[in-house]
């Protein structure tokens, strides 16, 4: 079964026939050749990676109301939302990967009643840990286990009443005042109060914290009383 854009397939009466295959993404790096020497040069765009596509050979059953009515709620399922949206499935139920459809849908049509189809998502490279999603409060100080090999760039929520230092690692974060509530999302680079408004100005950082592969030491000082970590673990 697949869950996309808040649905389930099975809604619309799409089944998965087959157990999928896994796609893995592709590094992003460039290679050339050099007069005399044997091999390539590679220019290696650090730790980054292209998007790939996830396929999925489905089973479309409209035996009782027919093709022709089921097929309108299948195309507004896939062709419906805009942009990235999540994608689970069964056959890997530990992630969750961001994905788009862009068509098109070619369906084999059985008599009216039956289709077959095989569907394909534009998926970016991450595929998400779903543990990654689970927030770690932090009262004291203490370590966070990266389970995977990749950095992870978290959501940290900073509790206080004032000013105040949040060690992550090797990175210290400045906060020079807060109104209860910090949130720095280190995706976006962005600080925010709860409420979404712009707080960058109340902090200094020379770069937003990050969750290295293996253990990274949080600590925090001054008005300080708590922070709360989404990690947003990842691998691919």
């Amino acid at each position: 079964m697949i869950w996309y854009a808040g649905k389930y397939s099975e809604d619309v009466a799409v089944r998965v026939e087959y157990y999928p295959g896994r796609t893995w993404p592709a590094k992003k790096q460039d290679s050339s050749d050099v007069p005399g020497r044997n091999g390539a040069l590679l220019d290696v765009q650090g730790n980054f990676f292209s998007n790939y596509t996830q396929s999925y050979d489905i089973y479309i059953s409209a035996e009782a109301p027919g093709l022709a009515q089921v097929l309108p709620k299948v195309t507004d399922w896939l062709l419906g939302p805009v942009g990235y949206q999540r994608l689970e499935d069964d056959y890997f139920p530990a992630i969750y990967r961001l994905a788009a459809f862009e068509g098109p849908i070619d369906i084999a049509n059985t008599l009216g009643h039956f289709g077959r189809a095989s569907i394909k998502f534009n998926c970016q490279p991450q595929s998400w840990l779903k543990t990654g999603e689970n927030p770690i409060t932090l009262t004291e100080p203490g370590s966070l286990a990266n389970p995977t090999a990749f950095t992870a760039l978290p959501l940290i929520i900073v509790t206080g009443t004032g000013a105040g230092v949040l060690t992550v690692g090797s990175i210290a974060v400045e906060i020079n005042s807060n109104p209860g509530q910090i949130i720095l999302d280190s995706s976006l680079m962005d600080a925010t109060d709860p409420q979404g408004d712009n707080l960058n100005a109340v902090i200094n950082a020379p770069v937003f914290p990050q969750l290295g592969a293996g253990l990274t030491p949080v600590s925090f000082s001054g008005a300080i009383s708590s922070v709360q970590i989404i990690p947003r673990w990842w691998t691919v």
